[in-house]
């Protein structure tokens, strides 16, 4: 790994840890939270956001100042790969044993998704081509950041694993992924500019998503107080622990 890609990694590193400290969905959880619902408005934006990344993956090859072939060969086949992978969030919501039919019934995302999306498919098609690769440099490394904390999570929440494909089969998939971007940042990134891109954009989808984070702890503690319109399917505390128990 050369030295700049390492500093890339500790940087990762140190906005997660930063973030953690003072995050309240994190503290939720640590705090030994039991009601689902929260793992349940997780699983709902998660499945928002991640079903545009195939697309604004593709996107990239839009770009008019990208000219390197093989890195355009390498975006549409990350593309494809990731086609789909927003079901696994939709099917560990069901297996949570909540009563969805079909996507088209979810809530719609809430602020801080689509100001993420529309923020990533912003540096998929503008500026330099290399910068979405910022965003999947820690992406497909996610997990290392939050399984810890998702454990404690189906510990208190009584999750089973066919209700965390997405964390736990997902995170599987992306180990060779990340190791893909890793080699796409190394070959693709010949420049100081095309280093500060790639920081700038991890940092810019960090910020974002962290936010996004921190929006799912407020829309709990509004569906708690019963303040939270369109996901009254979620029920309550009480009547889905007796359902679970």
């Amino acid at each position: 790994m050369s030295e700049q890609l390492s500093q890339l990694q500790r940087l990762c590193t140190e906005t997660w840890d930063a973030f953690k400290a003072k995050s309240e969905f994190f503290k939720l959880v640590q705090d030994g939270l039991c009601d689902r619902r929260l793992y349940a408005l997780l699983l709902i934006q998660t499945y928002h956001y991640t079903r545009h990344n195939a697309i604004n993956q593709a996107m990239v090859c839009q770009n008019p100042k990208i000219n390197d072939f093989n890195y355009m060969k390498y975006c549409l086949d990350h593309a494809q790969e990731e086609v789909g992978h927003e079901m696994m969030a939709f099917h560990d919501l069901k297996h949570a044993g909540f009563a969805v039919e079909s996507p088209s019934v979810l809530p719609k995302p809430s602020l801080e998704t689509d100001i993420f999306v529309a923020y990533v498919y912003y540096i998929s098609q503008t500026g330099n081509p290399v910068q979405r690769l910022g965003y999947s440099f820690w992406a497909e490394d996610a997990y290392d950041h939050i399984m810890p904390t998702l454990q404690i999570a189906a510990q208190n929440m009584k999750l089973k694993k066919s209700a965390m494909t997405f964390f736990i089969d997902h995170a599987a998939i992306d180990q060779k992924h990340s190791e893909d971007v890793h080699k796409q940042i190394l070959r693709v990134c010949k420049t100081q500019d095309d280093w500060d891109a790639v920081k700038t954009a991890m940092l810019g989808t960090l910020t974002l998503t962290h936010r996004l984070l921190e929006g799912i702890a407020r829309d709990y503690s509004l569906l708690v107080q019963g303040k939270l319109p369109h996901h009254e399917f979620l029920g309550s505390e009480t009547s889905f622990a007796e359902v679970v128990s």
